[in-house]
């Protein structure tokens, strides 16, 4: 039996599936409707973020695409939206994958979608990466947002919201290009809706879908009466892909005014909104940002950085690597040294110029958390890019390559761990690749490892290179030699980890 009602074991769910056969054949045809099944995967939602849950909901997952096949009268739009919907928690998985393959028939098939249902459909593809399963929904439903005659706030903002783990596809720019005119039609748009419609643009770089939706954008924030902490950071790290354009500085301009009026921003507030800026080269708008940001960089203490969960020198380099383009202006100084004193990590106004602040940059980062030895065998240095951004993780494998290679024989590059989510794992391989792959260091080989519980990329001297060869069984001999991949294959392989 269930130990708590709200969130069944992996016991319950193993017995459900074993009785799932015996249910169905037992159960009265008319039972087995859109509802029941829209019922079932509430299941999905409350087990979804336990990785001891998702083995068991897999086979659950498989028999909700037997009955999507075979479901002839279609799928009405609350079922539709609700089934996308409770799936916001689960990985990319192939079952997750055959749900969504299934759904976008029955979606393109349905004659209308409501603005609810299209809101909840699209929100609950928050945590997949780019599949084909995603891509076929997202091409689906495009069509019906630009059918439908209005979408409503909370839906703009929902549906824009699941895109936050997509890059920019066909499926993705036809749905923003839908979403645009609705948004200029918009009465109205709440803060809690501002900072999530753009928060879901935080993988997409600049295109005429995401340039309409910023224009759209711009005049609602100038009209919201506050916003808050949280959809200040939300709505400014949504940006972190996007060059300067003319619906950036639309957006950066309308939002400023409403940091200068701000109660006192987190740690996470400020470290957000200043993660936006990082593909930016200065323009009025990130000055009216960095500026109107310096007061509150005087207000955060190392306690309330803590509470991020990432350590102040992680933190700090965050923050310094995200203004990098903006350290020619007086503001940028002012507030990296205000939250560097705040964190009792004192910077001198020369370790930040754009000629010194990556030497700031490692020694911020050259510690035990991010790189420390084997201990069983000296001449082996791993470096950790946990806490760190994808980007900044580039940048810091780049730079450990360069400093530490030529003193150590292996550099072992550990870029996660089983528990994260597949699409963010692959992020961070792929920084992992990106820099491994522009290293020009001869006489090495590279090659792909997994070890307790943590994947890895490891550079490793040539036996005859070696000063320090390793011990007998130590060599990774099996392992594939490093090429980069597509993002296609790197999504595929974290899929394949997941499951």
């Amino acid at each position: 039996m269930m130990k708590h009602f709200d969130r069944p074991t992996p016991d319950d769910l193993k017995l459900l599936v074993e009785q799932l056969p015996t249910l169905v054949r037992n159960s009265p045809r008319y039972i087995l409707n859109e509802q029941t099944y829209a019922q079932w995967s509430s299941l999905f939602l409350k087990v979804g973020n336990d990785p001891h849950g998702r083995q068991q909901l897999e086979p659950l997952l498989h028999a909700m695409v037997d009955w999507l096949n075979d479901l002839p009268e279609g799928l009405k739009p609350q079922a539709a939206g609700t089934l996308l919907y409770n799936l916001q928690a689960m990985p990319s998985t192939s079952g997750t994958e055959a749900v969504l393959q299934a759904m976008a028939w029955h979606i393109s098939k349905t004659p209308f979608l409501d603005a609810q249902a299209i809101g909840n459909a699209l929100y609950g593809l928050q945590n997949m990466p780019s599949t084909d399963g995603t891509e076929a929904v997202l091409q689906a439903m495009a069509w019906h947002i630009s059918k439908t005659p209005f979408l409503d706030a909370q839906a703009i903002g929902n549906a824009l919201y699941g895109l936050q783990n997509m890059p920019s596809t066909d499926g993705t720019e036809a749905v923003l290009q839908a979403m645009a005119p609705h948004i200029s039609e918009a009465p109205s748009l709440s803060g809690q809706e501002i900072g999530n419609a753009l928060y879901g643009l935080q993988n997409m770089p600049s295109t005429d879908g995401t340039e309409a939706v910023l224009q759209a954008m711009a005049p609602h924030i100038s009209e919201a009466p506050s916003l808050s902490g949280q959809e200040i950071g939300n709505a400014l790290y949504g940006l972190q892909n996007m060059p300067s354009t003319a619906g950036t500085e639309a957006v950066l301009q309308a939002i400023a005014p409403y940091i200068s009026e701000a109660p006192p921003l987190s740690a996470q507030e400020i470290g957000n909104a200043l993660y936006g800026l990082q593909n930016m080269p200065p323009t009025a708008g990130t000055h009216a940002v960095l500026d109107a940001l310096v007061v509150h960089a005087a207000r955060i203490s190392a306690n309330d950085v803590t509470k991020t969960g990432i350590p102040p020198a992680t933190y700090l380099a965050e923050c310094i690597f995200s203004v990098r383009n903006h350290l020619t202006h007086p503001s940028t100084k002012s507030l990296i040294t205000q939250i560097s004193g705040s964190l009792n990590l004192p910077l001198r106004p020369q370790d930040l110029t754009p000629g010194t602040y990556s030497r700031t940059l490692w020694r911020l980062l050259n510690n035990p958390r991010h790189i420390h030895p084997d201990p069983r065998h000296g001449h082996l240095f791993a470096v950790d890019l946990h806490y760190l951004s994808h980007k900044l993780g580039h940048a810091f494998c780049t730079m450990a390559l360069h400093q530490l290679l030529p003193s150590c024989d292996t550099l072992r590059v550990v870029y996660g761990s089983s528990r994260h989510l597949a699409a963010n794992k692959g992020k961070m391989r792929a920084s992992a690749e990106l820099a491994l792959s522009q290293f020009k260091g001869e006489g090495y080989t590279m090659t792909y490892a997994f070890q307790e519980n943590q994947p890895y990329v490891q550079v490793t001297k040539k036996a005859g290179n070696a000063h320090h060869p390793l011990p007998p069984g130590q060599w990774n001999v099996a392992a594939k030699a490093f090429v980069p991949r597509s993002r296609a294959a790197v999504a595929e392989e974290h899929h394949n980890e997941e499951t």
